[in-house]
C-alpha cells in the first residue's frame, strides 16, 4: 500500500486499498479541497474568538483600548487578557475577541501605545509552552 492509499473494510471483512482520490468521492460527487478550505474559512468567520495553532500567523487589527482581565477556563487560578473588538482582515471586518497571557498581553498594549494597531502574530508551541511574536504588520 503505498503513503496515497487508505485500507478500506468491507462489512463482509473484504480489504481493498483506495486512492486518496477514490476517497474523496461521496455519494453526491467528489469533494475538492476547495470545499474544505471553505469549510475552515466559514468555522473561522462564525467564531466570536480568534484562534491560533502552532506554527499559525496572521494579521490582526487592534483598537486603541486596553485588554480586560478575565478568569482562565483553561487553566484555573490563572488569568488571560482579552482584547475585545479585534478584527482579523484577511478573515471578515467582524469584531472579535483574542484573550491571551500577561506577557503577550503587554507586548501588544506597547505596540497599540505606539499607535501601531495592525500586528502580525504568529504562535510557536502548544500548551504551557506556547509563545507568541508580535511585530508591527509590514506596510501599516
Amino acid at each position: 500500500m503505498t503513503s496515497k492509499q487508505t485500507e478500506y473494510e468491507y462489512d463482509e471483512g473484504g480489504k481493498e486499498e483506495v486512492s486518496e482520490e477514490e476517497m474523496k468521492q461521496t455519494v453526491h460527487g467528489i469533494s475538492t479541497d476547495d470545499e474544505f478550505d471553505e469549510y475552515e474559512r466559514q468555522r473561522e468567520k462564525d467564531s466570536a474568538y480568534i484562534k491560533f495553532e502552532d506554527g499559525d500567523r496572521k494579521i490582526l487589527r487592534f483598537p486603541h483600548k486596553p485588554p480586560v482581565r478575565e478568569a482562565s477556563t483553561k487553566y484555573p487560578g490563572t488569568f488571560n487578557w482579552v482584547f475585545n473588538d479585534v478584527v482579523q482582515p484577511s478573515v471578515s471586518t467582524d469584531l472579535k475577541k483574542w484573550s491571551t497571557s500577561g506577557k503577550t498581553s503587554a507586548k501588544v498594549v506597547k505596540e497599540i501605545r505606539q499607535n501601531n494597531h495592525t500586528l502580525e502574530i504568529t504562535r510557536e508551541g502548544t500548551g504551557n509552552n506556547t509563545k507568541y511574536h508580535i511585530r508591527v504588520a509590514k506596510g501599516k
